[in-house]
């Protein structure tokens, strides 16, 4: 169980990360607002942080979901995730082999 308070996304307290990953679920919309809202707090014009990592399996649960997986938002979400080299909030490369 991720401690999601615990945790911090681009701007502060990923303690809303699972509201806005459930909201995000129900629609596939980019412009929900809780799309927007998750672009923002995991991938902000290229910084990741701690709470992208930890919402990648709910953002690939959600992908996978979809009929139309391939112009998912959370396909690209994942992808732009784990392509930033900008881990400025992140101690170590947390898709090293044998991190965790």
């Amino acid at each position: 169980m991720t401690d999601w308070a615990a945790l911090r996304d681009v701007y502060g307290s990923a303690a809303d990360i699972p509201a806005l990953l459930r909201d995000a679920a129900a629609t596939a919309d980019w412009n929900a607002v809780a799309w927007q809202e998750l672009w923002q707090r995991l991938y902000h014009q290229g910084s990741v942080s701690p709470a992208s990592y930890a919402a990648l399996p709910a953002l690939a649960k959600i992908a996978a979901s979809r009929i139309e997986v391939a112009l998912d938002p959370a396909l690209f979400l994942v992808a732009a995730i784990i392509a930033s080299n900008c881990r400025c909030r992140v101690n170590t490369d947390p898709l090293a082999p044998g991190e965790s």
